[in-house]
């Protein structure tokens, strides 16, 4: 079993008519302290499993996943596919639960006969030994909780943003330990930053990386949580964004219009 790419779980959409690229994002969030499954294709998020339900234990979203692939035309996993999501979701929450995991299935990397779903039921078999419980809060294996410093930013931009909004918002984020987080708008001008935008992350290079969309969702008051922030920068922009006005912050501006 290859435990070197967890993060994206490549799975089969059988009702898009062309090529479409789908995967399984494995995600834990440390402040809820649950699991879920987010669907991507194409870029874009197409559902989450675990947003209504509280999965506790990174078992317990492979309970129904398959029903949850086929409510949105993706084929059922594998054995091995499950086993994989199964491995992403410990790695997600990382710590002694993803040191035993790695443990226990090193042996089985080099014996074909091994069945892998063993990983799954003894882990669920020491979860119900365990009388089903977490640790309590202090007592086990604890990631730190950047979130719960700016829980109140959900449902921040319900009614939209201003470049002021972004500032006094993105600044919180990055001073809670986020990414730093910019807002490219399509232009600057006498009244200030306005046209159409987007959030990227920028690193001390000055790159521009793209974000999840659940950050977007978060603070429109769509998510219950965006994920944690480790997860929040993926790969850099494609296409070169040239920057014509910044506000020093967190606004930049592809146009200059203010002599116009």
């Amino acid at each position: 079993m290859d435990l070197n790419n967890l993060t994206c779980l490549p799975i089969v959409d059988l009702k898009a008519i062309e090529a479409v690229h789908a995967e399984l994002r494995p995600v834990y969030d440390p402040r809820l302290r649950t699991f879920s499954v987010q669907l991507w294709k194409d870029g874009e998020l197409a559902g989450i499993h675990g947003l209504a339900e509280e999965f506790r234990f990174a078992d317990e979203p492979l309970e129904a996943i398959d029903g949850f692939l086929a409510d949105r035309g993706a084929r059922s996993l594998t054995q091995e596919k499950a086993v994989l999501l199964y491995a992403g979701l410990v790695h997600a929450k990382g710590g002694a639960d993803w040191q035993h995991l790695q443990m226990q299935a090193a042996p089985r990397r080099t014996h074909q006969h091994a069945k892998a779903h063993d990983l799954i039921e003894q882990n669920s078999g020491e979860r119900q030994a365990r009388g089903g419980e977490e640790p309590a809060p202090g007592t086990g294996d604890t990631v730190p909780d950047r979130l719960a410093g700016i829980a109140d930013l959900r449902g921040r931009f319900e009614d939209g943003y201003s470049a002021d909004d972004i500032r006094s918002v993105f600044m919180r984020i990055h001073d809670a330990g986020g990414p730093y987080l910019v807002c490219v708008w399509d232009y600057a001008d006498e009244y200030g930053f306005g046209g159409n935008s987007r959030f990227c992350a920028e690193n001390e290079g000055g790159n521009l990386f793209e974000v999840q969309p659940s950050i977007h969702q978060w603070l429109s008051g769509e998510l219950k949580t965006p994920g944690p922030m480790d997860t929040w920068m993926c790969a850099p922009v494609a296409e070169p964004v040239e920057i014509a006005v910044s506000d020093d912050f967190h606004n930049y501006a592809q146009a200059d219009r203010t002599d116009d």
